[in-house]
């Protein structure tokens, strides 16, 4: 069973509701798990309240647990190209196709590289679609979008494998400098919180 769960947090209502179903028109057997992260308490927190649910729906082992983000800036059929490498690793991690975006590709390589330095972990972390087995999910602590690197981390140390799979998606051209300083500070407090 492939349970997906979609976090959201301030779309418009409308948006949500054709994204989810969209969801599961194309996968039709999966299960979806909507997690609304309502009064902002942070995209971490919203994933580990639908990670719970999976956890009480699943039946096996083998079950698999996919997040995109809510947005819609990675398109729906992204989740099929991670899924269908579910055999290849132990996590499969999307990886934006950037192009001719230079600022962009030169600010996710520095982020990439302190991201190794600092935890060993060998794939992009900020891309809002992966793919686990579900029962080796790790419990986190993280509740802000920093969670991404507290899990990959976590199973880095546990010895997990780590693929990296390209997928489309709608590039935002303007680096948010607040989200820079955040993942700084948050990489910080997750690196000596795991140390």
């Amino acid at each position: 069973m492939l349970f997906i769960v979609v976090p959201t947090h301030r779309e418009p209502q409308r948006k949500k509701m054709a994204r989810l179903t969209s969801i599961a028109l194309m996968y039709p057997e999966a299960h979806v798990i909507h997690s609304d992260d309502f009064w902002g308490k942070g995209k971490g927190r919203a994933i580990r309240k639908g990670i719970l649910r999976a956890l009480g729906f699943s039946k096996s082992p083998r079950d698999f647990l996919c997040y995109i983000d809510g947005d819609g800036d990675i398109p729906i059929t992204q989740i099929q190209e991670l899924y269908d490498h579910r055999n290849d690793a132990d996590v499969i991690v999307g990886k934006k196709k950037y192009d001719t975006l230079f600022m962009r590709r030169l600010i996710s390589l520095l982020s990439r590289i302190y991201i190794y330095i600092l935890f060993r972990i060998p794939v992009n972390t900020q891309t809002g679609v992966k793919l686990f087995r579900l029962h080796h999910m790790p419990p986190y602590s993280t509740d802000g979008f920093g969670f991404d690197i507290e899990v990959l981390a976590i199973m880095q140390k546990q010895g997990r494998t780590f693929l990296e799979v390209p997928v489309d998606a709608t590039i935002n051209k303007h680096v948010k400098p607040m989200a820079i300083i955040y993942t700084f500070i948050e990489s910080i407090r997750i690196f000596f919180l795991l140390s």
